[in-house]
């Protein structure tokens, strides 16, 4: 007994000291505090309240899925966080879309963050793409995604009119954006974008390494809504030439933030213990690539997932996922999150803020000074005249 004890006393010092090396091991060189950059990493003046709510989308089914029979309706488990504060004012709303074989918490900080600066954060789970779908993850399900964040749409400004909750007033419809990360920031791109089942509700969009290969010049020719690609150059999961560098031609209205150093997984607040690796993606290969093996490009499943090849969608994109002989050394996950995070933010203020000084002082921020405080930073637009 004494022995048994002992053990778990050890495993308990061992998961102490594991957990405060994670903390405070391997930090990037801060920003100086002189700089705009320290500032707006900050937190806001709100609090945040976590919460969780299960939304259930009747009028839509759960494909089968291997040994998973499937569902007459899509459910989704929804993490939000809620500004609270002094003001009744309403708040924009961000619903941020999680990446193939990942979940909600992957933007665990970074939604926390824009929260305290005033913005209600809804992050559902999808039904077949999370990490522990019934199943196993299917990537195909993406189709259902843009419709599941339509949905959520719906149920937040429905308890945003209610009377009473803790969402009563807090949203304001006019002012919605759609983030996503990988996967996630295709399924944002299309719910926003797509030439004829857009969102008119969405009036900006973020793509965080998300997959453009999908598309041509005509599925965005129509669009004027704000869009942001973030790129890591060294992403091997969803490569930066071939899907972040063409966002500037493909699409009229476009900032590309360009990551010079960045990876993959680096982007997601989630990977923040795989920055002891010479490059995250290596651990990401490895679970895409085996969630990924009985879909294949050319798989029959893909064709038409996104509406008609005559919209300007190639569902013969080119196959360059995980293409590598040894991974390259990128920067660290801690120093490119935070980079996101300052993107994301700027963005979203230069947008969805209602005082115009404030918007454009974001604006000036994101377009003048990033770049010049952040030495792997490059931003570059194609700005509507």
């Amino acid at each position: 007994m004494k022995l048994l004890l002992k053990y778990f006393l050890f495993m308990i010092l061992v998961g102490m000291l594991l957990g405060l090396i994670n903390r405070i091991g391997k930090q990037p060189e801060p920003f100086a505090q002189e700089t705009e950059s320290y500032q707006r990493l900050q937190d806001g003046d709100y609090k945040v309240e976590f919460l969780q709510q299960i939304f259930v989308d009747a009028s839509r089914a759960t494909q089968a899925n291997n040994d998973y029979a499937g569902d007459t309706k899509r459910e989704l488990k929804t993490n939000i966080w809620l500004p609270v504060g002094d003001s009744d004012e309403p708040h924009p709303l961000i619903i941020y879309s999680h990446g193939f074989s990942s979940n909600n918490d992957a933007a665990r900080v970074t939604n926390a963050h824009l929260a305290s600066h005033g913005y209600v954060v809804m992050a559902p789970n999808f039904p077949l793409t999370n990490t522990f779908a019934p199943g196993e993850p299917l990537a195909v399900d993406v189709a259902n995604q843009p419709g599941d964040v339509s949905f959520v749409i719906d149920q937040a400004i429905e308890l945003s009119k209610a009377a009473d909750g803790p969402l009563s007033g807090k949203i304001d419809a006019a002012r919605i954006a759609a983030i996503g990360i990988s996967m996630g920031g295709l399924t944002s791109t299309v719910a926003a974008l797509h030439p004829l089942d857009n969102d008119s509700r969405i009036r900006a969009a973020i793509s965080i390494a998300g997959p453009l290969s999908f598309f041509s010049e005509m599925f965005f020719e129509n669009s004027t809504l704000p869009f942001m690609m973030i790129g890591g150059e060294l992403d091997v999961i969803v490569p930066f030439d071939s899907n972040a560098a063409p966002a500037l031609t493909l699409i009229p209205n476009a900032t590309l933030v360009t990551v010079q150093g960045g990876s993959h997984l680096g982007f997601a607040d989630i990977a923040e213990p795989l920055r002891w690796l010479k490059n995250p993606d290596l651990v990401g290969c490895y679970f895409v690539e085996k969630n990924l093996a009985d879909e294949a490009p050319d798989d029959p499943r893909w064709q038409g997932l996104f509406g008609p090849e005559e919209l300007g969608i190639s569902y013969t994109a080119p196959d360059d996922l995980c293409i590598h002989e040894s991974l390259p050394t990128s920067i660290n996950v801690l120093r490119q999150t935070a980079l996101t995070r300052l993107a994301v933010r700027a963005f979203l203020d230069s947008h969805l803020l209602v005082n115009p000084d404030e918007r454009r002082a974001a604006s000036n921020y994101l377009y003048q000074v990033f770049a010049d405080e952040a030495a792997e930073i490059l931003v570059e637009r194609n700005r509507l005249e």
